[in-house]
């Protein structure tokens, strides 16, 4: 024997979830031979507790207004019937963000990138949000009939699941679309300090001593879309006073989907878009003392030019080679020049070698960004293991 749930209001009918919070927030500190330090952590997460409707018969749901079922479940053997002025199945969001926080300052704190700091310090700090969309569910072991009588139906973010039919009807519009998720993260770290500035390259290397200070930054935003599924063991149907907007839907029937609007049917994409950017920024003030010759560049040349034959990737093997090949071929020139600058009887060349000196004292800054966007689809697909059809009475498709 089966049991049926019945629910009927002159009013407003909405079945809405609701949301456990938690927080979180930690620190600490640290000290240690010539070195100390501090951390935090706080963090703030929801949990949507969705309500839940279930019956071993129908689920009944009048309402005299307007029916919402948001973040939660209805669940029905048999089938479930939604009706009202409006119908809405939406999806509830839920938050979470966090942030950690870490400084340190002492002996070799900085150090990094080819300085080696005697003393310093290193601040660093991150941050994360996301908004998730949960969904609602209607699940029925026979059909699911949703009917707004006087305006729109909305399903956003959600899924409805039927073991036979599916039969969607507005006075008005009916709207199946995504619900909206967004990721952002960003970092931010500060290093300075006092010591050494070592580099190599561009054939030859430099030796600074004095103060230097970086910072670098990343950040990267997503907005994505939670797809809305409609899912029948029969039929799919939906039939609009006005409009059918599908929008980022995933359709299917295992017999046939028919589509009937009195005006236009629209089928629409969304987009998945996420944002990226990094920006470094490097300030040396102190001296710096260069020295560089051709032999040294001659072996960076050949160097790069063995690492790129013995790289696999790349384009491809022949522009690989014939880079290898320019490689090889200005080490050589530069082999030749140290050569004859080594073995010249020339008064003139009183450096044998030809190292190329100097010595600087101010202040060099540097500072590079990137930044990158990208964009993907998401398509409405629809399935049918039969047929599919779509009508638009006075408008288009």
């Amino acid at each position: 024997h089966s049991s049926d749930l019945n629910i009927q209001t002159g009013g407003n009918l909405i079945v809405t979830a609701g949301k456990d919070t938690e927080t979180e927030h930690d620190s600490a500190k640290r000290k240690g031979f010539l070195r100390s330090g501090s951390s935090s952590y706080d963090g703030y997460n929801e949990t949507t507790v969705s309500s839940q409707l279930s019956a071993s018969g129908d689920v009944n749901l009048d309402a005299g207004k307007a029916a919402v079922i948001a973040g939660s479940k209805v669940n029905a053997d048999g089938s479930i019937n939604v009706s009202g002025d409006s119908v809405a199945v939406i999806g509830a969001q839920e938050d979470h963000q966090s942030d950690s926080k870490r400084k340190d300052s002492g002996l070799f704190v900085g150090s990094g990138g080819g300085f080696i700091s005697l003393y310093g310090k290193n601040e660093k700090q991150g941050q994360q949000f996301s908004t998730d969309n949960v969904g609602s569910s209607l699940s029925a072991g026979e059909d699911v009939n949703l009917t707004a009588r006087k305006t729109d139906l909305n399903i956003m973010g959600s899924t409805v699941n039927a073991d036979r039919d599916i039969n969607l009807s507005a006075a008005r519009d009916v709207n199946v679309t995504p619900g909206a998720e967004s990721a952002s993260q960003s970092e931010q770290q500060k290093k300075s300090g006092f010591g050494l500035a070592v580099s190599v390259g561009n054939g030859g290397f430099s030796v600074g001593i004095g103060a230097q200070s970086t910072k670098d930054s990343t950040a990267q935003q997503s907005d994505t879309n939670a797809v809305s599924t409609l899912s029948a063991g029969r039929d799919l149907n939906i039939s609009a006073g006005n409009n059918i907007n599908l929008q980022a839907t995933s359709a299917s029937a295992e017999r046939d989907v028919d589509l009937f609007a009195k005006n236009d049917i629209n089928l629409l994409s969304a987009n998945d878009v996420t944002n990226y950017q990094e920006v470094h920024e490097k300030t040396f003030t102190g001296v710096t003392f260069a020295a560089s010759s051709k032999a040294v560049a001659a072996g960076e040349s050949i160097m790069n030019s063995a690492e790129r034959l013995s790289d696999a990737g790349g384009v491809n093997a022949v522009t690989n080679t014939a880079i290898a090949g320019l490689g090889f071929y200005q080490g050589y020139k530069d082999l030749k020049e140290a050569y004859n600058q080594l073995t010249s009887t020339d008064p003139s060349n009183k450096t044998g070698l030809g190292f190329s000196l100097s010595l600087t004292a101010g202040v060099n800054h540097q500072e590079s960004q990137s930044s990158s966007s990208s964009s993907s689809p998401v398509v409405t697909d629809i399935r049918a293991g039969r047929s599919i059809s779509m009508e638009a009475q006075n408008g288009s498709i």
